[in-house]
């Protein structure tokens, strides 16, 4: 209904023909080839953790039908947010930046962010070249916008600064981030929460370990110190160590709010 119904698409062929190829492609290699949800020695020591993969667990009717929900929904948001921000929209100078070049751009540029964005939460583990290869992508779009407005004689790079310099455009992408974001990453809150599977449980042991080490080590160095300074650093450390001990439900309550603590941050952030 808001085509016509002329099967016109929402995004441009050029955008749908190089999505794929250069937007998305290398931050998902990147996470193919060196993302590693627990260390080398526990992937060998813990044998159940390629359990999963032999029962497809992980890809089954179920995730099927739960990617394509979550695919409708985003893109529901996504075309419903931008369309009622910019379908009458105006410019400060009273122009009109309702037309199709302008809301397609403005899409494409939305699309990629959440893709970036969803590879960012999906990431469990951080190289130099994971980061570069996102931020390739990101660069990526407005290179190849700017390259094909100018061989095919199109205004899409022309529509793109205009929107940049609109305030609701950034509002817009804004709100469709926390939009699409927020149910996927609440749903994954709940499961390692509420019931963890032995992936997550191994990574919250590798936690606690490493916390505890690091407070071995302080309270080693501590210990050349004058005996003046012995006493508070042992009852810090001592307070630290109950609150991160493995099998507590204090100290795993901890280690999840320390796991978790950025991702809250990130979208208090955003909303205030």
């Amino acid at each position: 209904m808001f085509c016509g119904f002329s099967a016109q698409t929402i995004l441009d062929p050029m955008y749908i023909s190089v999505f794929n190829l250069f937007y998305t492609s290398l931050p998902i290699l990147t996470i193919a080839v060196f993302d590693q949800d627990v260390s080398d020695t526990n992937s060998l020591r813990y044998p159940k953790l390629y359990e999963p993969g032999m029962h497809n667990r992980l890809f089954n009717e179920r995730e099927f039908v739960f990617c394509s929900l979550h695919g409708f929904y985003t893109s529901a948001v996504m075309f419903a947010v931008v369309y009622g921000t910019f379908i009458y929209g105006v410019d400060e100078t009273g122009r009109t930046i309702s037309d199709y070049a302008f809301i397609v751009t403005v899409l494409a540029f939305i699309l990629v962010t959440i893709v970036s964005v969803q590879i960012l939460f999906d990431t469990q583990y951080w190289t130099y070249i994971n980061t570069l290869a996102l931020l390739i992508s990101i660069t990526s779009y407005f290179v190849f916008t700017y390259v094909f407005s100018l061989l095919l004689k199109d205004t899409y790079y022309v529509f793109l600064k205009r929107a940049m310099t609109q305030p609701c455009f950034w509002l817009c992408v804004l709100v469709v981030i926390v939009l699409d974001i927020i149910p996927v990453i609440s749903r994954r809150f709940y499961l390692l929460i509420v019931s963890p599977n032995l992936s997550d449980r191994i990574r919250l042991k590798q936690r606690i370990l490493k916390a505890n080490s690091a407070v071995e080590s302080e309270s080693n160095v501590s210990g050349l110190g004058s005996y003046s300074n012995k006493k508070p650093r042992r009852s810090i450390r001592s307070g630290y160590a109950f609150a991160h001990q493995e099998g507590k439900c204090g100290g795993e309550g901890g280690v999840y709010f320390e796991f978790l603590g950025p991702f809250f941050f990130f979208f208090f952030s955003i909303i205030f």
